[in-house]
């Protein structure tokens, strides 16, 4: 009988406890709402009115409201928020998604606010896209008080519970934050996986890559986490451990393909083991799941763009110009590169490919200085690339008008901008023919004698420029010889432009073309130009399947094969 009661007694005493520490909780969490200062983002007036009275009876006393993202911005760049309750479609202009993504990138939120993301959207390029930036909670509408409380009081108490190491995070003081975090490891009677992320973290930041690499070692053994295994990616990676990084992220794929994160970190190490090809199918595969972010579709269109993948840069151009609108990503480079991407559909051919291409091209150089207007740079650049765009579609009268605005523009900026925009300059001025004005340039820095190794870099640009437009003089000379009928002159003239190094795509199925009709003729020895045509499809290999003469590559394939 005495140990029964023994027994009970010290089950009440657990008990007593237990509710002795939940209360505490309770009260605790009482006392942050008092102290607390939320910032409600919304456009309508009833929810941001319901917002405000459910915040109000939490016992919160301090809110300030935004009814549109760049509102939002505004207040958090000049104000610390504990909590943000932000709702994702606020009408023109940025959206939830995008202040997230500005608050992280310019570090407005600190590492213990609370950030949650309301919607009545449940689309899943929204769900993934708002989920990227990883806000505390998601909230779907129509939603109670009870909703929004239980999710705001697991996070709060969360952030509770780590305030001493997120402060310490927070003020960049990382050692003390990992002493911080060991103690609490120490001393929790559960796992406290917040506490070893917020030590991988520290340990990132102060490049402690062996040791970050044996604690997330650690942390996997006890539990396999998501972001215990991401993390071990990535130390790998600093560790140039690069095939045992991709090993990792290929399974975190395949076990969870939504993490879209292992995508972007399997894309970066496959760069680094140049295979670039690869690394775009992943990114591919990524934005497929994910579509709107921002840097995703801007690091798939340099990539594309690195493989000759024209149309798919071009598409990933267009939609990242699309979501940096009203971003903090928002940037001319954006706009010149799509330009660029355009330039392979250019010719003089007049087809609806080349002319859509061209019509396209002038209104988003338009776009790009109507948007910038005030930024010298960014203007001379459009000017100098709106003159490359006519030079190719053989407007030689408004190339001039351009270059003429560009050169202005030039002459009016620092000059080491200007040395940093050289190597752009001359390489369009090569492409449009002024060779003799890169070699005046050219002449200038040698003569001032203060960038030797940029004069060095320039002079093989012009090489490189002045053998290209060699091949594509060639290249049209051959085609007005080839209209008139003169199909052998013609020949001799696409074969000199197609051996010229650095032979344009264009000029290569020129010269397959022709090589192919010759040699399809009876009366020719159709072993020389089989051998000749040969040499160019191969050369014609590294043609992505998207690019739009990818077709006419195949057809003229077809039917070198048809020769036998």
């Amino acid at each position: 009988m005495s140990d029964y009661f023994f027994y009970a007694n010290r089950m009440g005493k657990k008990n007593t406890t237990a509710m002795n520490a939940a209360i505490e909780r309770q009260n605790r969490l009482l006392e942050r709402y008092r102290k607390v200062r939320v910032l409600i983002i919304e456009d309508g007036p009833e929810a941001r009115g319901m917002l405000r009275g459910i915040m109000r009876d939490a016992g919160v006393l301090q809110i300030d409201m935004a009814i549109s993202g760049q509102e939002a911005i505004d207040c958090l760049r000049v104000r610390h928020y504990d909590i943000v309750l932000c709702d994702y479609n606020l009408g023109k202009g940025k959206d939830g998604q995008q202040v997230l993504e500005e608050s992280r990138f310019s570090q407005f939120l600190d590492y213990s606010s609370v950030f949650i993301m309301i919607t009545a959207e449940t689309t899943v390029e929204m769900v993934m896209g708002a989920l990227e930036y990883q806000p505390d909670s998601y909230l779907s509408k129509p939603y109670t008080k009870n909703d929004l409380m239980s999710r705001l009081n697991r996070a709060l108490q969360n952030k509770l519970d780590y305030s001493e190491i997120e402060r310490l995070f927070d003020n960049k003081d990382y050692q003390a934050a990992i002493t911080c975090s060991d103690h609490k490891i120490a001393n929790e009677p559960v796992l406290p996986m917040r506490a070893y992320r917020i030590k991988g973290e520290c340990l990132f930041q102060l490049k402690q890559y062996p040791q970050a690499k044996a604690l997330f070692e650690e942390i996997i053994s006890l539990r396999e986490m998501p972001w215990a295994k991401i993390g071990l990616g990535k130390t790998l990676y600093y560790l140039r451990e690069f095939d045992a990084a991709a090993d990792i992220f290929r399974c975190l794929i395949n076990e969870q393909p939504n993490v879209v994160e292992s995508y972007d970190w399997l894309a970066r190490i496959l760069i680094a083991l140049r295979q670039a090809r690869q690394s775009q199918d992943v990114l591919e595969s990524a934005i497929l799941r994910s579509p709107k972010a921002v840097l995703r579709q801007m690091e798939l269109a340099k990539v594309a763009l690195g493989n000759h993948s024209y149309l798919v840069a071009e598409k990933a151009y267009r939609k990242a110009i699309g979501l940096a609108r009203e971003s903090c990503y928002h940037n001319p480079d954006n706009y010149l590169q799509y330009v660029r991407t355009l330039l392979v559909k250019i010719d003089h051919s007049g087809s609806s490919v080349c002319l859509n291409a061209f019509q396209e091209a002038k209104v988003y150089l338009a776009r790009l200085r109507k948007e910038f207007d005030n930024d010298i740079r960014t203007n001379f650049r459009s000017y100098l690339l709106e003159a490359l765009v006519y030079y190719t579609h053989g407007q030689q009268h408004d190339c001039d008008k351009a270059l003429e605005l560009g050169n202005s523009l030039f002459t009016r900026l620092d000059q080491q901008i200007q040395h940093k925009l050289a190597e752009e300059y001359i390489g369009n001025l090569t492409l449009i023919g002024r060779i003799d004005t890169c070699q005046e340039y050219i002449h200038d820095l040698q003569k001032n004698a203060d960038s030797p190794e940029l004069a060095n870099r320039l002079l093989q640009r012009v090489q490189d420029g002045k053998r290209r437009l060699h091949s594509e003089n060639l290249s049209n000379e051959a085609m007005t010889l080839y209209r008139h009928g003169q199909i052998i002159d013609a020949y001799e003239k696409f074969s000199a432009a197609a051996s010229t190094r650095g032979a344009s795509a264009n000029v290569l199925l020129n010269a397959v073309g022709i090589c192919i009709e010759l040699a399809e003729r009876e009366d020719l020895n159709k072993l020389e130009w089989r051998q000749e045509c040969s040499v160019y499809l191969n050369r014609l290999n590294v043609l992505d399947r998207c690019d739009h003469r990818y077709e006419t590559f195949l057809s003229y394939k077809q039917r070198y094969e048809e020769l036998g």
